[in-house]
């Protein structure tokens, strides 16, 4: 595919030698710019396309000279970029037909016929019903109403397309273009947005919640439950203490054997893991009684035949939680 190009990319000596126009333009920016075009045919010839082609935009953009643009648009044909390329040359003709260039109206023409045919293009359709106010963008450039359903011509490669419209959720797609393709493109219909609430309003369901302390509630139940625990595994260890001991003091009359000293030994760890469980549980009971009492649940009304409203809530006795019933009218 490259050799069409390469023999083409010898341009005419006329091309080659021809200096951007110096009409208009101040002396530095004129020689910047011959020396850009100068660097940038270098590089081309070399194969160092993207650096090439930078050098060659800026020189355009520096003194915008149809030769300079004919090299930038071989360049960018050079790089797969056939849409742009395809629209420097169509200027370029524009240019050489206004300058009376036949020798430059020749060659642009050859590579517009040549790349039409190559250029990707994509055509966009809309579903019906689409929201009012619409708009469709491609690669972040709005595409009106007028030119839906027209072909696109796009360079080869990925290409994001966008609609939006106002009190719609926005859509989006990526797409990928390969020389040569003819894409139809159909944009859904867009879906209403039902929007998130703001965060004040947020703030003042959360605090309007009938159960926001739930979650410490729920915690104040797992560490009071772990506390229990703890309880009742030292609570069981105090036991096996107590019955060691007193299996190892009767094994001392009046001369302590081996067995009275493991059993001795044996008490004494049993207390240790025994005060550790049992302090352990106090505190765990404790923390989650707090977490419990200062988090109670939202009262559950319920409707009498009376027309009493009746309520349930936690509460707190000698022996322990309670449930307090409570009405009113």
């Amino acid at each position: 595919m490259r050799t069409a190009w390469a023999k083409w990319l010898l341009l005419p000596t006329g091309w080659i030698l021809a200096a951007p126009a110096a009409a208009q333009t101040e002396p530095t920016q004129m020689t910047l710019a011959e020396s850009l075009f100068a660097e940038g045919r270098d590089l081309l010839k070399a194969g160092q396309y993207d650096l090439a082609c930078a050098k060659l935009a800026e020189s355009y953009r520096l003194d915008p000279a149809t030769g300079t643009l004919l090299n930038l648009a071989a360049c960018h044909e050079a790089q797969g970029r056939l849409a742009t390329a395809w629209a420097e040359f169509r200027e370029a003709l524009m240019q050489a037909n206004r300058d009376r260039r036949p020798d430059r109206v020749e060659a642009a023409s050859a590579r517009i016929d040549a790349l039409a045919p190559r250029i990707p293009k994509l055509s966009l359709q809309m579903a019906e019903g689409a929201a009012a106010g619409i708009e469709v963008e491609v690669d972040r450039v709005r595409v009106g109403p007028a030119a839906w359903g027209t072909e696109l011509p796009l360079d080869p490669g990925e290409h994001v397309i966008v609609a939006r419209a106002p009190g719609c959720r926005s859509f989006e797609v990526k797409i990928s273009l390969q020389p040569g393709d003819h894409h139809q493109m159909r944009i859904p219909r867009l879906q209403p947005d039902r929007g998130e609430r703001p965060a004040a309003a947020s703030a003042a369901v959360g605090a309007s919640d009938p159960d926001a302390h739930r979650s410490e509630r729920v915690a104040g139940y797992w560490i009071g439950a772990s506390g229990l625990l703890a309880l009742a595994v030292g609570s069981w260890f105090g036991v096996a203490a107590v019955v060691d001991k007193k299996n190892s003091d009767a094994k001392c009359n009046p001369v302590c054997t081996d067995e009275a000293v493991r059993l001795n030994d044996d008490a004494k760890r049993n207390a240790r893991i025994a005060d550790i469980g049992i302090g352990l549980g106090v505190v765990g009971v404790a923390a989650g009684s707090y977490l419990i009492l200062t988090n109670p649940e939202p009262r559950r009304q319920v409707s009498s035949a009376a027309g009493a409203r009746w309520g349930l809530a936690p509460g707190w006795a000698p022996g322990g939680m309670s449930v307090v019933v409570a009405a009113s009218w």
